[in-house]
């Protein structure tokens, strides 16, 4: 029977990462082909793409291929519920509150960042593991933040919908609580992460350092952590080591 169940679950949640993953393959196309068309070396070769009007519709397309690659993880805390839940009603409120949850945990965080003086400016943020998520400076969790939000609010939409509340509340009660109470958990354990986050992007910091000073051996293992840590979004925790510090070079202009 629980074998049953997680494999419901898994199959679930599956294609719950299928929503995000369609819309990125066509970004994808649309990122490579705005790009591809709107470089001086096509426009060299095609004088056409040259022409003002032909380049902005050219960057637009880029811009809109970037969306779901600058916003994957949000994509993935309002996928995930949408997947999980089954009925429609649940499945819109569990949307809803999967981006009200990954909000508020990016809020809790920079609340914490902000009271400990612990937020840098923006050349600096890539280095600290920092980044702009929805407007909140927060730790960049990249897609992890994502699918950790996504199932924290599933699996905490199965338990609030069912609470019971006095009949003078009856209007917040079933699937409107959801997004409250999700609002006040999320903010809490965003309060949590600058606990946990850290001693994580630490570990990979000195995993880079570690890289880069063992030669071929070094070299090998750096592409096998940045193939393995592609799904999950962490990838740039590996390579910034590399572009954004002393470690991967230097020179005086």
């Amino acid at each position: 029977m629980k074998q049953k169940k997680a494999w419901s679950f898994f199959q679930s949640l599956g294609k719950a990462f299928m929503y995000p993953i369609a819309l990125l393959s066509v970004c994808g196309m649309m990122l490579g082909l705005g790009s591809g068309l709107a470089s001086d070396d096509m426009a060299k070769l095609i004088p056409f793409l040259a022409i003002p009007i032909i380049k902005t519709i050219l960057d637009f397309i880029v811009s809109l291929g970037l969306f779901a690659f600058v916003n994957l993880p949000v994509l993935f805390a309002i996928a995930i519920p949408l997947g999980l839940l089954k009925d429609k009603e649940d499945k819109a409120y569990g949307a809803f509150s999967g981006l009200i949850g990954f909000m508020a945990m990016h809020l809790g965080t920079n609340f914490y960042l902000k009271q400990h003086d612990l937020l840098v400016v923006a050349d600096q943020m890539s280095t600290h593991g920092q980044t702009i998520i929805l407007g909140i400076q927060s730790y960049n969790t990249s897609v992890l933040g994502g699918i950790v939000a996504g199932l924290l609010v599933a699996s905490m939409y199965k338990k609030i919908v069912n609470l019971r509340i006095p009949e003078s509340l009856g209007f917040y009660s079933g699937p409107r609580l959801v997004p409250i109470i999700t609002l006040i958990v999320m903010s809490g354990f965003g309060l949590i992460i600058p606990f946990i986050w850290p001693p994580f992007f630490n570990l990979f910091m000195l995993i880079g350092h570690w890289i880069s000073t063992s030669g071929p051996v070094g070299y090998f293992f750096y592409a096998v952590a940045e193939r393995v840590t592609i799904p999950f979004g962490l990838n740039h925790l590996v390579t910034s080591v590399f572009r954004f510090t002393p470690i991967g070079g230097s020179a005086v202009i």
